[in-house]
């Protein structure tokens, strides 16, 4: 029997038994009584309530309340939500750091011994990079304030901080949803300071507190359909050496374009509200990948060459 299974046998026999002892859970479980204490104190940090007495007519009991869901996970299960987790501690969720760490640590805990080590060498082998920022800390319990504001639809009152005027503001703000993007967490609200939808950095957020005015799901669902079909800004047009763009087209920003292959050249059309990865690309490898437009796409490429040759005196 695997280590996952005990535990959750253990559990249904305290319950089934009212109370019992180690020594009669090491026979049931065919391990030593030693191996029953481990997984008694696995259970405990697993935050089920056992509740032992010592003595003669001592044993293991549970706190009657106590639910037992139905849930059951496999090895590969537990692996699957390791790797979540991993990934939620690399992009930083608000306030959530120390909580990945006890959680990984329950989900190991869960198995014996040998899969343990084996799963913490799977881990030690995984490496995500998505972090083009460093943010800064975020203010205390604002995950925590954001989410009962989600679910109670209550206005927030933020202190935030804008660099560029290196000043801070209070403002309340109706949040709307919540992204994460290059290494960065950011909060689109309806700014009443503004009186329009802003972005907000939540590591500039130093303060935040829950407001007693309320909102509506209709205007969170009005927002979320608003940039649903909003119309991109700009349409790209360039074409790509074929060798080189069946390297790259995978790529997200050929996500939804249109892609139609002459000769030995790609020809693409996508919309977009982000000009400079594709004239990044383009300048990166001016060999292989050529915009046709729009303007401001090359007048603006054409002004960074010209800058860059202009400062270093090429």
């Amino acid at each position: 029997m695997k280590k996952i299974e005990r535990l959750s046998g253990i559990i249904y026999a305290i319950k089934e038994n009212n109370k019992i002892t180690a020594t009669k859970l090491a026979t049931i479980f065919e391990v030593s009584k030693r191996t029953i204490y481990r997984d008694i104190d696995a259970l405990c940090q697993l935050k089920v309530p056992i509740i032992a007495y010592e003595g003669r007519e001592g044993g293991y009991e549970i706190d009657q309340k106590f639910f037992i869901p139905s849930l059951h996970l496999k090895e590969n299960e537990i692996l699957h939500l390791l790797f979540c987790l991993y990934a939620g501690d690399v992009i930083k969720v608000p306030n959530m750091q120390s909580s990945f760490t006890s959680l990984s640590y329950k989900l190991l805990n869960i198995l014996d011994e040998d899969m343990k080590n084996r799963y913490k060498k799977i881990l030690d082998r995984v490496s995500l990079n998505i972090n083009l920022i460093t943010p800064g800390s975020y203010c205390d319990e604002f995950f925590s304030k954001m989410v009962k504001s989600f679910l109670e639809y209550k206005n927030l009152e933020i202190e935030y901080y804008t660099p560029l005027k290196d000043e801070y503001t209070t403002r309340t703000i109706t949040p709307y949803r919540l992204s994460f993007y290059n290494g960065g967490w950011y909060l689109d609200s309806y700014c009443n300071l503004r009186k329009e939808v802003r972005c907000f950095r939540l590591d500039r957020i130093k303060n935040v507190n829950i407001t007693n005015e309320s909102y509506t799901q209709d205007k969170v669902e009005k927002y979320l359909e608003s940039i649903k079909n909003s119309k991109k800004e700009y349409t790209v047009k360039l074409e790509i050496e074929k060798n080189f763009f069946e390297v790259i087209k995978n790529d997200y920003l050929f996500f939804d374009a249109d892609i139609k292959m002459i000769n030995n050249t790609a020809k693409i059309t996508v919309d977009t509200n982000n000009l400079n990865d594709y004239i990044f690309l383009a300048i990166e490898n001016s060999d292989k990948v050529k915009i046709i437009e729009p303007r401001e796409c090359l007048d603006k490429m054409s002004k960074l060459c010209k800058d860059a040759i202009k400062k270093y005196d090429f």
